[in-house]
C-alpha cells in the first residue's frame, strides 16, 4: 500500500532499465504525495483515528534518518514510526529483488549494505530489530532449491 501513488507514474519511467534523468527522478518522488492523497481520499476511511498513521506512513516512507529523504526532509524520530518501518522493509525488497534497472543482491550483501547505511537511511534501533528478526526467520533457512519461486524472507 505504501507505493499506491506509483499508479500516477508513467510505466515508461517505472520500468526504465537505465538511470533516471533529473525530471524522471522528480516525477518518481511525487508518488509519496500521490499515495497520501489516494489513501486520504477514501471516503469509507475516517481521516482521523486509525487511518492517520497510514496516511502519514505513505507520505513519509522515503524520509531518511539523516534528513536527506523526501518529501519533507524529516529526520530521526520526526519521521513517523510506521514510515521508518516501511523504509527498512522497502529497502530490503528493492535490493534483493531483480528489477528492470538492476539484478537482485543476495541477502548477505543486502544486509551488509543496509548495516553500513543504518543511521543514514534507516533508524538504527529499528534496523537492529529487523536484522535479528530476519536472521531468525524460519523461511530463510529452508532450501531455496526446493522452491519454484524465489524465497521471500518472512
Amino acid at each position: 500500500m505504501h507505493d499506491v501513488g506509483k499508479i500516477g507514474i508513467p510505466d515508461s519511467i517505472l520500468m526504465k532499465s537505465g538511470r533516471l534523468d533529473a525530471h524522471e527522478w522528480e516525477l518518481i518522488k511525487t508518488h509519496t504525495l500521490c499515495g497520501e492523497r489516494i489513501i486520504a481520499a477514501q471516503s469509507f476511511l475516517p481521516l482521523s483515528g486509525p487511518i492517520q498513521p497510514i496516511v502519514e506512513a505513505v507520505r513519509h516512507h522515503h524520509e531518511r534518518y539523516d534528513g536527506s529523504g523526501y518529501p519533507d526532509e524529516m529526520k530521526g524520530n520526526e519521521i513517523p514510526l510506521f514510515a521508518r518501518i516501511i523504509l527498512i522493509a522497502d529497502c530490503y525488497a528493492a535490493m534483493t529483488e531483480t528489477r528492470a534497472y538492476h539484478q537482485g543482491k543476495s541477502h548477505e550483501e543486502t544486509m551488509t549494505i543496509m548495516n553500513a547505511e543504518s543511521g543514514i537511511y534507516s533508524d538504527p534501533e529499528l534496523f537492529e530489530a529487523f536484522s535479528k528478526m530476519i536472521e531468525n526467520c524460519p523461511l530463510r533457512h529452508r532450501q531455496a532449491a526446493t522452491l519454484k519461486e524465489p524465497l521471500h524472507p518472512c
